[in-house]
């Protein structure tokens, strides 16, 4: 994107005059928000440092949060093409961390990964009848019959008793893979004193963090006063205060309001 617009990107044999390494492979990652994008980038590393690969970006209209996703892609430099390009184009690896979108429309082997700790939040009766778990729901995973991933990837075995449950004709795409946020926290553990300091929580003091998502029925929908409060009454001599909140509370109310 460049002034708010996409960018046509050359794929496929228009891209091999413009190449620098002939990468032989191209995957598609589709974002939706910034909280599926940034689950995309903590994946990407699988292709790392394999010139066979060359990853590019599109975005899948709807949701209600895309705003800051542009921003985010530039930030990280993502070569992105736009959702009209991405779905006339072959590729040969299609990535979502969402299940939502016209992901049927595109032409690839698609791979459906969390963007999330695991499959937790209800759809809502807008997204239809029932009360399905999204990523798992048969409406989000089934267009006209056929199921639309090649694979699923569920971060623990419980998962697949639920999706045998909501979409059991998906079952057999379904794969365990573990949580890969779950690993990086353990593997980070030795370097709890670095992140201690970049929180300048110092020796003494004791963390608290507030984690929140979003909605009225989040923390910050439900109690958002409890932030101030902690702020106001824990001595700050004893206490470091942060709070995580949703990227849909950051993009739903921009980021100015949210420091307000």
């Amino acid at each position: 994107m460049s002034g708010g617009r996409w960018l046509r990107v050359p794929v496929g044999d228009e891209a091999a005059r413009w190449r620098t390494v002939d990468s032989g492979r191209t995957v598609l990652a589709v974002a939706r928000t910034v909280t599926s994008a940034g689950r995309l980038l903590e994946i990407l590393p699988l292709f790392r440092s394999d010139p066979r690969v060359q990853v590019l970006f599109t975005v899948a209209a709807g949701s209600a949060f895309d705003d800051g996703v542009g921003d985010f892609l530039r930030g990280v430099q993502a070569r992105t093409v736009p959702w009209s390009q991405a779905v006339e184009t072959p590729f040969h690896l299609a990535v979502s961390a969402s299940a939502n979108g016209a992901l049927h429309e595109l032409k690839a082997p698609l791979l459906v990964v969390p963007h999330g700790a695991g499959h937790n939040r209800l759809l809502s009766p807008a997204d239809g009848p029932g009360s399905a778990v999204s990523g798992l729901a048969r409406r989000q995973l089934v267009h006209e019959g056929r199921v639309v991933p090649a694979a699923i990837a569920l971060s623990h075995h419980e998962q697949l008793a639920r999706l045998e449950r909501d979409c059991p004709e998906a079952l057999p795409r379904a794969v365990v893979v573990g949580d890969l946020v779950f690993d990086r926290i353990r593997a980070n553990l030795a370097r709890r004193d670095r992140y201690r300091r970049a929180l300048e929580v110092g020796q003494d003091r004791k963390l608290v963090l507030v984690s929140s998502t979003w909605g009225a029925h989040s923390l910050l929908g439900a109690n958002g006063d409890l932030v101030a409060r902690l702020v106001a009454e824990l001595p700050v001599d004893e206490y470091q205060v942060v709070l995580a909140a949703h990227p849909n509370a950051w993009y739903g109310h921009g980021g100015l309001q949210v420091r307000l």
